[in-house]
């Protein structure tokens, strides 16, 4: 058995939800604004660091809905909708920038990124589906062309075929971005345009009939003030197959118009804002972490656990929590001090 320490700080020792791995879907505490994220709606949430912004974006990804329902197949037959997760990773996206072409063309390059990713991101989903549920699911071989031609690939038959296409021309234009000054012209795509016929494909699939999905963006602070306008352009422009959820910090949102300059995303017409210190009251963020705590020390696996977090953290008056910090010491020490000083000046007197 692990010791008391060992198991204490893997519950509590996590400053970041990555650091959980599994460990976040079962510890997973929904928060008051939760049922505003499944609406069909484009959201942003909005929240300082340690807010729990990503727990809560990578619980809507269909990996922690799966993780969620005990991994029962038949959960993913009936959920309403699948998230896809990004953390935006610095690493790359700070690659698309630089003197060796101009802005005009890392815009272009960048949105043809992005539709790779994202097409990228459904495929794997539609393999980890057919994984899961034992179901073969297939794209038309229309559906499958129409997509390839669309994101400059090699003629794709099948969904399996286009797959490995994809991750292999995601792979191959990250090598081209990192020497783009050694010239070269690579094939791009139009702004979004691929989404369109693979989510009409999906949609067309019985499986997915009147199902939504989700783009889940994490870390939206970390793009380039360009490439929020190309992200904040697809969101202004999503249609009802899919939607965005967008996590970021405080004041991390620096650009809020599209591509066309003329045009700004606005709450409530365009997406929904969830400030998660408005939902949460010091009242009430007192009881939501008092779940959250309770929720971590049921997984202790010790002789005579602690159910309630407030047994292990009895609350204390400011008197006796001075007196626990050591506050009568210091206060001897000043006091002997003080002694010591009132000889002398009375000498010197």
């Amino acid at each position: 058995m692990r010791t008391a320490e060992e198991q204490i700080s893997e519950l509590f020792g996590s400053f970041k939800a990555e650091w959980l791995r599994e460990k976040l879907y079962e510890l997973f505490k929904e928060p008051k604004y939760f049922p505003e994220l499944l609406t069909g709606r484009p959201c942003v949430l909005v929240g300082g660091r340690g807010t729990g912004k990503t727990s809560v974006l990578r619980f809507l990804s269909y990996e922690g809905q799966f993780a969620r329902s005990g991994r029962n197949p038949q959960s993913l037959r009936d959920a309403r909708f699948y998230g896809f997760y990004y953390r935006v990773d610095t690493n790359r996206v700070t690659a698309f920038r630089g003197p060796e072409i101009t802005e005009d063309q890392w815009v272009r390059h960048f949105a043809h990124y992005f539709n790779l990713l994202f097409c990228d991101m459904v495929l794997r989903f539609i393999a980890w589906y057919q994984l899961q549920t034992g179901e073969q699911v297939s794209l038309p071989a229309t559906a499958c062309h129409e997509l390839a031609t669309s994101l400059n690939l090699e003629p794709c038959a099948d969904t399996m075929d286009l797959t490995k296409a994809m991750r292999l021309a995601r792979v191959r234009f990250e090598a081209h971005i990192n020497n783009v000054a050694d010239g070269g012209h690579a094939a791009l795509s139009l702004q979004g345009a691929p989404l369109e016929p693979l989510f009409e494909a999906l949609a067309g699939l019985t499986c997915f009939k009147g199902k939504t999905f989700f783009f889940l963006i994490d870390e939206y602070e970390n793009l380039l003030d360009y490439q929020q306008q190309i992200v904040n352009t697809l969101i202004k422009h999503s249609g009802a197959l899919y939607t965005f959820k967008i996590g970021v910090k405080e004041l991390g949102w620096r650009r809020r118009t599209t591509l066309n300059e003329n045009e700004q995303l606005i709450n409530p017409a365009d997406y929904v804002r969830i400030d998660v210190s408005e939902h949460l009251s010091p009242g009430e963020f007192a009881g939501f972490a008092q779940e959250v705590c309770n929720g971590r020390i049921s997984q202790l696996d010790l002789p005579g656990s602690p159910t309630d977090i407030r047994s292990l953290l009895p609350s204390l008056s400011d008197d006796e929590e001075a007196e626990r910090l050591g506050i009568r010491q210091a206060v001897d020490k000043i006091i002997k001090q003080a002694d010591e000083l009132v000889p002398c000046a009375e000498t010197n007197s």
